[in-house]
């Protein structure tokens, strides 16, 4: 389900695998990139990265969801968010 909204500008839709995986392998080494100083912990158990994607897939459901933020037509970041678990009402942000 391809799910859009918009916000000041910004263009939050459902990320496409088919098209963008690479581009959600360089965002998620960029995040480790700004949190640890080094990408290696991103790939030390999956020099691919697509332990990763296979990961989000799988996490994308009703309580998880993936989006990448499009600004003028061009997609500038990427966003995971959902609950602690199912039944929280708490939610947080995995990725930004």
């Amino acid at each position: 389900m391809n799910v859009e909204f918009k916000r000041k500008g910004l263009v939050f839709k459902s990320v496409n695998f088919n098209c963008d995986a690479e581009l959600c392998l360089r965002f998620r080494e960029d995040s480790f990139l700004e949190s640890f100083g080094t990408t290696k912990p991103f790939y030390e158990k999956d020099a691919t990265g697509n332990q990763y994607l296979e990961w989000l897939k799988n996490k994308i459901g009703p309580s998880y969801t993936a989006k990448h933020i499009w600004y003028q037509n061009q997609i500038i970041g990427q966003m995971e968010l959902g609950r602690r678990k199912i039944e929280d009402e708490f939610g947080y942000v995995n990725l930004y």
